[in-house]
């Protein structure tokens, strides 16, 4: 272990705790809007409801894929118990799903896509506080 910290290497296990593969426990479209205008902001809020004691942290992940070009790619995902959530990314053409896009780096220089990603992840402690 004192290896690890001293490598800045993050840590699976200590002397009280034990990280595990997390399940999912929910996942959801967080927008309706397919698109955004230059300046346009939008926000969301959701609501889940998680079993007092079962968790002891809830980690909230949010990727918002977008592309520079109307209707030039597509992202879809799947989420299984298994193996959590996974996209797969598609070229559009005349309007129909495509080719998929296996080289994501390709899709942000390509200028007839110009791929993009923002993701924000957000660690909640479940546990009760003291007050």
């Amino acid at each position: 272990m004192t290896e690890q910290i001293g490598k800045g290497t993050p840590m699976n296990e200590g002397a009280f705790f034990e990280l595990s593969d997390a399940p999912v426990i929910d996942a959801a479209q967080a927008f309706d809007d397919e698109l955004l205008h230059p300046g346009e902001a939008i926000s969301t809020s959701m609501v889940f409801f998680v079993p007092q004691g079962m968790f002891d942290i809830l980690r909230v992940h949010l990727e918002i894929p977008t592309t520079a070009v109307y209707d030039s790619a597509e992202a879809v995902w799947t989420v299984t118990r298994e193996n959590g959530c996974s996209s797969t990314l598609y070229r559009r053409r005349n309007g129909v799903r495509a080719e998929v896009i296996t080289d994501l780096l390709a899709a942000y220089k390509d200028r007839s896509i110009q791929y993009q990603t923002a993701q924000s992840t957000r660690e909640l402690s479940m546990w009760p506080s003291k007050n």
